[in-house]
């Protein structure tokens, strides 16, 4: 029997097995995050006399493209130590030395299952490698309309070193590790589609997770502000902290349709006990936009909010981010805490 959740395969002992095993390329993934820098701080783009970096960059623009490091609670509004709690990992050029090491360690089988290595690409001549994203690369913004050769290709990729953002189970194991706005193939241990769950990795097997109140948001970065301030987390930072929400992420409001998704979803908030779900993805002024595009994050949070009343028997809710968490146009969790920590708005 196979449990997915864990990223192993349960073997009955009585039928000659011998104990849990680990899946392809959970233990090379593991083994490469026991040996990665914790990190409260992320890497943010820059322009020389500090020009305001634009979301589209030409070609010319990258190369004038600089980084410096910004704490997390700065950028994100998470403390230092939700962001050891939750398990977050650095991801310089320096982590490359790693995944080299990582050849004398493991198979090429288990290396390849991991995501963390790339299989030969003859029309690029180029050999087996280590996954960049792994070791500093990452989305820095988008390439002009005219310069994208297909539909696919609209990112720069640069030296951004995206946090590697960790996914444990509830028994505090890793079972995916994803850069920020980034990520390895589906299929891989690194790249599984799992639903994101906020959790001190390092207690969470200590207590079962029961949450009669479950919100539901779109990127990790927002479920740990969650989880921070309302949540399970939030006994690191308030004593006085009683029945907190619980707290998960989709990578985006369309994966509200995703099978894959939706059945990891689904499970957890049985598993919790959930009574009540709150939608609540991040509210964009998209005006600029075609109108058939202008409210999908409300069409998508609705359709969430009632398929999982009519499935699971529970209340369910959509709830509109206010206006006055908005900033550049967008009102989303962490970008609220920020402006909460500024004093810009009242909590």
């Amino acid at each position: 029997m196979r449990d997915a959740r864990n990223g192993r395969d349960v073997r009955d002992m009585a039928d000659g097995g011998d104990g849990p095993v680990l899946d392809p390329g959970y233990g090379a993934l593991r083994w490469f995050f026991e040996r990665l820098t914790p990190t409260n701080c992320q890497m943010q783009a820059y322009l020389p006399d500090d020009e305001p970096v634009p979301t589209t960059l030409p070609e010319g623009m990258m190369k004038k493209l600089k980084f410096r490091p910004v704490s997390l609670l700065e950028k994100r509004g998470l403390t230092p130590e939700s962001c050891a709690a939750l398990g977050f990992r650095a991801n310089p050029r320096a982590n490359k030395d790693v995944l080299l090491e990582m050849r004398n360690v493991f198979d090429w089988e288990e290396r390849l299952a991991s995501g963390l290595w790339l299989e030969a690409d003859r029309k690029r001549k180029q050999d087996r490698r280590p996954n960049t994203q792994f070791c500093g690369k990452g989305q820095v913004g988008k390439k002009p309309e005219k310069s994208r050769r297909n539909e696919d290709d609209k990112w720069q990729w640069g030296w951004s070193e995206p946090v590697l953002i960790p996914y444990f189970n509830e028994l505090g194991e890793l079972v995916k590790l994803r850069p920020h706005k980034g990520g390895a193939a589906g299929g891989t241990a690194a790249g599984a589609e799992r639903v994101y769950v906020p959790r001190d990795f390092a207690s969470v097997a200590d207590s079962a997770e029961k949450f009669s109140t479950v919100i539901i948001c779109e990127g990790e970065f927002k479920a740990a502000v969650i989880w921070q301030e309302i949540g399970a987390g939030a006994a690191l930072n308030y004593d006085d902290m009683q029945s907190p929400v619980g707290v998960c992420a989709l990578p985006g409001i369309s994966f509200a349709k995703n099978f894959k998704y939706r059945a990891d979803l689904e499970d957890w908030l049985q598993l919790v006990g959930c009574k009540r779900v709150i939608v609540a993805f991040d509210d964009e002024d998209k005006r600029h936009k075609p109108m058939c595009q202008r409210f999908d994050a409300v069409k998508y949070a609705r359709y969430l909010a009632q398929d999982l009343i009519a499935k699971l028997g529970i209340n369910g809710l959509f709830v509109k981010l206010p206006e006055e968490w908005r900033t550049h146009g967008k009102a989303d969790w962490d970008g609220a805490m920020v402006k909460l920590l500024k004093g810009e708005i009242l909590s």
